[in-house]
């Protein structure tokens, strides 16, 4: 087989075997340490496969998906009419150097009212596993957690201020390999009209008297 070969992928064996009585059969499995991801430093053996005869090139093969990345070790038996058998060994490395990707990007709804809170969610996979997602909103970083619908997201309270923030969804897996999306804007209004008052000295006076009248004005905060 090809080594290394891409955590995810298809791994092809091919066996040229011959007999003098003739090979009843040809299996393989798998045996492999975890380097990397939440299950790293685990062992285990995998299940066992049958290598088929193709008449066309003479050798017996299959194919069968890689997952976890470290030295995977495959076990070749061979065995023939009579029952004798034959082993070999062949050790492949599985690597993980594709980034985490993003599923469909949502963004979040363009227009917020001042001090409102705001939820960021995102749909992230990785063949390894997502090691930490995190959004930075006006040039905080929040750490994203995974959600029960299998999303990652973050909740904060948006600016009391109006104006115009950006913020952006980055990701690592496991492996070190990193993504992160564009930068989506966020307009943040007033939370509610100006609030205005208006005072008026004396309350009871006769025509023609001067009076006196004041203002006051409030935003959403008692600004």
């Amino acid at each position: 087989p090809v080594s290394p070969i891409e955590s995810g992928t298809q791994l092809f064996i091919y066996a040229s075997v011959s007999d003098n009585v003739g090979v009843a059969s040809v299996e393989v499995f798998g045996s492999q340490t975890i380097a990397s991801g939440p299950n790293a430093g685990q062992s285990f053996v995998g299940p066992v496969y049958n290598l088929n005869y193709n008449a066309s090139t003479g050798l017996y093969s299959n194919d069968f998906s890689v997952g976890f990345t470290g030295s995977l070790v495959l076990n070749i038996t061979a065995k023939d009419a009579a029952g004798n058998a034959v082993s070999t060994t062949s050790t492949v490395l599985v690597q993980d150097t594709t980034a985490p990707a993003f599923g469909v990007v949502t963004t979040v709804s363009s227009t917020y009212k001042a001090g409102e809170s705001i939820s960021f969610s995102q749909s992230i996979t990785d063949v390894v596993g997502v090691k930490q997602a995190n959004v930075t909103f006006n040039g905080v970083v929040y750490e994203m957690t995974l959600d029960p619908v299998g999303s990652y997201a973050a909740n904060t309270s948006l600016p009391t201020l109006p104006g115009i923030y950006y913020y952006s969804i980055s990701v690592v897996d496991y492996d070190g390999n990193a993504n992160a999306t564009s930068s989506y804007d966020v307009v943040v209004t007033n939370a509610d009209a100006a609030l205005i008052v208006l005072t008026v000295q004396p309350l009871f006076v006769v025509a023609g008297d001067a009076v006196i009248v004041s203002a006051h004005v409030e935003d959403a905060y008692g600004n």
